[in-house]
């Protein structure tokens, strides 16, 4: 008679605990925020820059930042884009800075370059996407902001961080 039973118990303990790990495991979106941009040189070529963001992981499990990859505009024009990997661990319910590396190119820019220098700044949007590894699959999460950025405040590697917006 217990062996009777013994299958349809197993069978609901296996439920039961399918559906506690399932509660456990929901993929909740990590945000994504804006932190800054840095100037990090200029040369006759073009610029390197820095954009950090800020990923928050709502999740009761931790998430690595495995890949980035982003769309550059300038006052208006596309200028390219890239994408890099990663490997940033963002620990459960906490947060991450995350860098992505970004290359302006003079030409690429025709004379919005020279605005850039001589105006005291020029616009830029940014937009791209995260690709997350977790325990339960990789993601993907978009990004974007816009700004101004100004090549001679605090320059150096320094934050300037432009007023604008983000998604």
């Amino acid at each position: 008679m217990i062996a009777r039973f013994s299958r349809p118990l197993r069978l609901l303990g296996f439920a039961a605990a399918l559906v506690s790990f399932a509660s456990c495991t929901v993929w909740k979106k990590p945000s994504v925020a804006f932190e800054g941009i840095s100037l990090h040189g200029l040369s006759q070529d073009g610029a390197s820059l820095e954009v950090r963001l800020r990923v928050e992981n709502p999740n009761s499990y931790r998430l690595v930042v495995k890949h980035l990859s982003y769309r550059l505009a300038v006052a208006g024009t596309a200028v390219g884009g890239g994408e890099t990997d990663s490997d940033v661990a963002v620990e459960a319910k906490s947060g991450s800075d995350v860098a992505l590396p970004v290359s302006l190119d003079w030409r690429e820019l025709k004379g919005k370059g020279l605005d850039f220098l001589l105006s005291g700044g020029v616009d830029y949007a940014i937009e791209g996407e995260i690709t997350f590894s977790t325990p339960i699959g990789t993601f993907q999460r978009p990004y974007g902001h816009s700004g101004r950025i100004n090549p001679f405040e605090r320059q150096g590697g320094s934050r300037n961080r432009p007023s604008g917006s983000a998604r």
